[in-house]
């Protein structure tokens, strides 16, 4: 069997140092590329469509407390917007952006809820992770 591979490599010139050297074969038939049905994709993320997003950016605190300063980010929804914050620590806040808020260690569940001038409702969460000083999503 290694004997026909390595004899059809040097009957078309493929061998050694033989590639300028002309085939001894009929040029072959142009290939056809049948294209493969692949499985559906699945549907994209519109960046455009209604969503909110918690943006939370955290200080440390020499008192062993974590410091955080939470905003929300809004795309495609109507004003008025109203915000409603559940902040993890036992406070609520109506309003973009509440108040810096600080966390002894402990992890916290941060919710906010975003309703348009439509009715329409988005929601988003965080943790704020005050045992590493940090947050995790």
């Amino acid at each position: 069997m290694k004997s026909i591979v390595l004899l059809t490599l040097l009957l078309s010139g493929c061998a050694g140092g033989m590639h300028g050297a002309p085939s001894m074969h009929a040029p072959a038939a142009p290939m056809v590329q049948t294209p493969i049905h692949a499985p559906p994709a699945a549907p994209r993320h519109n960046p455009l469509a209604p969503s909110v997003e918690i943006i939370a950016e955290y200080e440390h605190t020499g008192s062993g407390k974590l410091k955080v300063s939470l905003r929300a980010v809004t795309v495609g929804l109507e004003p008025p917007l109203h915000f409603h914050w559940m902040l993890g620590n036992g406070k609520q806040w109506d309003g973009p952006q509440p108040w810096p808020q600080s966390y002894e260690p402990g992890r916290y569940d941060v919710w906010l809820s975003v309703t348009d001038a439509h009715g329409r409702v988005k929601r988003s969460s965080v943790v704020i992770d005050a045992e590493s000083m940090g947050c995790a999503i």
